[in-house]
C-alpha cells in the first residue's frame, strides 16, 4: 500500500518538476521501500515511476498492465524466496533483510550484500582515500539529481535478550552517509536517570541491564555495526580510527530494519527474538566516558514513529509534505467540525478506543504529533508530541470536509513546533505542514471509466470485500499484509491494485498542484519558475 501510494506521489512530483526542489526525504516502513528505490535506482524516471495517468483512461485492461518498475517489485510472489530460504539454512535474524534484498531491491540491482553505503561520490572518494583497504570494495551511492538528505527510519529496541517498550525504544536513523540516533532521549547520560534500563525478555536474559546510554550522535554508515572506539574517541567531533564491522551495513539492512513491522512484538518474547534484525550499536558520549557496543534488536521505524516527520523537524525543516499511507479511515462517528460530546474522551478515541470500527478516529501517526499517545505490544507512540493538542480537531475537520465533498484529503496549515527533549527537538519554530491522507475520494472514482467503477463494487470502501469487489477489496485502504486473496502472500499486490492506488495518489497531488508548489518551491529568484510554471 505505502509503496504504491508513494510511487504515484513521486510520479506526479517528478512530472510537475517539483522533486528537484526537495531538500530531504524521510521515510518509514513501506515508504522506505519506495524511497530507497527512488533514491538509488539508476533508471529513467518514466521507466521507474510510469507515465502520467488520467482517471478517465484507467480501464480494466490498462490497470492489468504491468506497473512501472517500482510498483512491479511488489507484484512478485514471495514463494520462490521462501523456498530458497528453507533450502539454504539462512540465519533467522537475516531472514527479513534477505527477503527485502531479493524481492524489493534485486530488480534494481540494489541487493548486493557486500556493498557499503556512501552519501555521495565525494564522500566515497574520501572514504577510499582514508581507507585504502576499501578501494576494491563495492559501494552504493544515491543516483544523481536526488535530494541530498535521505533518512530511513528504524528503531533501536533493546539489547538482545531484553524486552523493549515505551521507555526503552529509541529511533534509529539510517542514511547513506550517517547512521545512529542523533540525540540522547533522556538527556546527557551522566547518571541512572539519564540512561536506559532493560528487563529480561521472556526466555531471554537472566538479569536486568541498567545504565545503558543510547544515542547522542551518528557514525558514518560504512563503519556502523562495529566495535565502539576507545575512551578518547567516543565523544565524536573528529575523525576516529575504528575497528571495521564484521560485515557491511548494506542498503538491504537499512531497508529491512525500517520495514520489519512485527519486530517490537517479537522482541518481547524470547522465543522469537532470533528472527528480529540485530546490529552492534554504541552511543556517542560526553568526553572521557566509554561504553562498549551492544548487540541490539532493531525494529521498524513505525514501532516508535510512523510518519518520518520527527527526523525532518530535528533537522530544522520549515516546510514539510507528509503522506499518511494508512488503512485507517477518518472518523465517520465523530464530526470534528462540530462540538465533541462531553462524554467523549479524546484521549481514548485517539488511543484506539473510539466509536468507529477499529476504534480509531485517525491514524495514530497523525494524532501522536498532537500529544495523543498510543501504544500496543508492538508500537510505542508516547514521546512524539510536537504540536499543540488543540490544533488537532481543526486539522481533522478540514480533512473530513474534503472527504465529504469528494475531494482529495490534502490540507496545509502552519504550526508552532513544541520542544521535545526525547527527540532532541528544541521547538519554537514554525513549520508549514502539508498532509496528504490516504482516503476514499469520490471525485477520483467518479472520473474512472464505468467498467472500472463497477469493478470497485459498493460506493463505500468499508463495504468492499472480495465477494463484492474482487481484487479491489477495501480500495483504497488496502491491508498492510495479506491484501490479496492468497493469504500465503505476505506483501504482494496485483498489478491492478498497484496501478489504481498509484493513480489515485498521483491525482491527489495534481489536483492540489498550487498547494504543493507553495510548500516545495523555494523562495526568491531560484523559485520563480517553480512558482510560475
Amino acid at each position: 500500500r505505502a509503496m504504491s501510494f508513494a510511487m504515484g506521489a513521486y510520479r506526479a512530483l517528478e512530472d510537475l518538476g517539483l522533486m528537484q526542489y526537495v531538500d530531504g526525504v524521510s521515510s518509514i516502513s513501506g515508504g522506505t521501500w519506495a524511497s530507497s528505490i527512488y533514491m538509488f535506482a539508476r533508471m529513467g524516471k518514466q521507466e521507474l515511476l510510469g507515465p502520467p495517468t488520467s482517471p478517465g483512461n484507467l480501464t480494466l485492461e490498462s490497470l492489468q498492465a504491468p506497473p512501472a518498475a517500482m510498483g512491479a517489485a511488489i507484484t512478485q510472489s514471495c514463494h520462490p524466496f521462501v523456498a530458497r530460504a528453507m533450502q539454504s539454512g539462512l540465519a533467522p535474524e537475516r531472514l527479513w533483510q534477505e527477503f527485502v534484498a531479493d524481492v524489493v531491491l534485486k530488480p534494481f540491482g540494489l541487493h548486493n550484500r557486500s556493498a557499503f553505503l556512501a552519501g555521495s561520490a565525494g564522500q566515497l572518494e574520501r572514504i577510499r582515500r582514508e581507507n585504502p583497504q576499501l578501494v576494491e570494495q563495492p559501494f552504493l551511492v544515491p543516483a544523481p539529481h536526488r535530494p541530498p538528505v535521505f533518512v530511513m527510519g528504524g528503531a533501536a529496541l533493546a539489547p538482545v535478550g531484553y524486552k523493549s517498550g515505551t521507555r526503552e525504544a529509541v529511533a534509529l536513523q539510517m542514511s547513506p552517509d550517517l547512521t545512529g540516533s542523533p540525540f540522547w532521549p533522556k538527556g546527557v547520560p551522566n547518571g541512572a536517570e539519564n540512561t536506559m534500563s532493560y528487563a529480561p525478555a521472556k526466555h531471554g536474559a537472566l538479569h536486568d541491564l541498567a545504565g545503558v546510554a543510547v544515542g547522542g550522535g551518528l557514525v558514518e554508515t560504512f563503519a556502523f555495526g562495529g566495535p565502539a572506539p576507545d575512551r578518547e574517541g567516543q565523544s565524536g567531533g573528529a575523525r576516529e580510527h575504528l575497528e571495521p564491522p564484521l560485515k557491511p551495513f548494506t542498503l538491504a539492512d537499512a531497508v529491512g530494519i525500517s520495514s520489519v513491522a512485527p519486530a517490537a512484538k517479537l522482541a518481547a518474547n524470547g522465543k522469537f527474538q532470533f528472527v528480529v534484525p540485530q546490529a552492534y550499536f554504541w552511543p556517542v558520549l560526553p568526553e572521557s566516558q566509554h561504553q562498549d557496543a551492544l548487540e541490539f534488536q532493531m525494529g521498524d521505524g513505525g514501532n516508535v514513529e510512523n510518519s518520518g516527520l520527527m527526523a525532518l523537524l530535528q533537522r530544522g525543516a520549515k516546510k514539510v509534505a507528509m503522506w499518511v499511507s494508512t488503512y485507517i479511515p477518518l472518523s465517520s462517528k465523530l464530526d470534528f467540525c462540530s462540538s465533541i460530546p462531553a462524554d467523549v474522551d479524546l484521549t481514548k478515541v485517539f488511543a484506539g478506543e473510539g466509536p468507529d470500527v477499529g476504534g480509531f478516529a485517525v491514524a495514530p501517526m497523525v494524532s501522536d504529533k498532537f500529544g495523543y499517545e498510543y501504544q500496543d505490544p508492538g508500537n510505542f507512540y508516547t514521546h512524539n508530541q510536537v504540536f499543540a493538542k488543540e490544533e488537532l480537531p481543526h486539522l481533522l475537520c478540514q480533512l473530513q470536509e474534503l472527504k465529504r465533498a469528494g475531494k482529495p484529503t490534502v490540507y496545509k496549515a502552519s504550526y508552532t513546533v513544541n520542544a521535545n527533549p526525547w527527540w532532541g527537538i528544541k521547538g519554537g519554530q514554525s513549520v508549514e505542514l502539508l498532509v496528504t491522507y490516504l482516503e476514499q475520494c469520490a471525485d477520483f472514482e467518479a472520473a474512472l471509466p464505468e467498467e472500472t467503477q463497477r469493478a470497485l463494487g459498493p460506493k463505500d470502501a468499508a463495504d468492499r470485500t472480495w465477494e463484492t469487489s474482487g481484487e479491489f477489496a477495501r480500495f483504497p485502504r488496502y491491508l498492510t499484509q495479506q491484501q490479496t486473496e492468497e493469504t500465503s502472500e505476505v506483501i504482494r499486490l496485483t498489478a491492478s491494485e498497484v496501478n489504481l492506488l498509484a493513480a489515485q495518489s498521483e491525482y491527489f497531488v495534481r489536483e492540489n498542484e498550487d498547494v504543493f508548489r507553495e510548500v516545495l518551491c523555494p523562495s526568491g529568484v531560484r523559485g520563480l519558475c517553480c512558482r510560475n510554471p
